[in-house]
């Protein structure tokens, strides 16, 4: 006698959480897809984190500011 054995879908596994950054604690995203910014991995501690929430960048503030005045001008 031939059994015949179907497959059974693999059990559930847990939905994978999205990754939130270390800085703000806000969760990663696709600026293309209008979802957020996008987590990069510090190269110093390992953790993830918004660019502008990297540890070290917060001169760049003052930069970006002065660049999206002169955008507007």
């Amino acid at each position: 006698m031939i059994e015949r054995s179907l497959a059974q879908p693999a059990p559930p596994t847990h939905s994978k959480a999205p990754s939130l950054c270390t800085g703000c604690g806000e969760p990663s995203g696709s600026i293309s897809q209008g979802t957020g910014f996008p987590l990069v991995r510090d190269r110093k501690d390992g953790l993830m984190y918004h660019v502008r929430c990297l540890p070290g960048t917060r001169d760049l503030d003052a930069v970006w500011s002065g660049l999206e005045r002169m955008k507007g001008a």
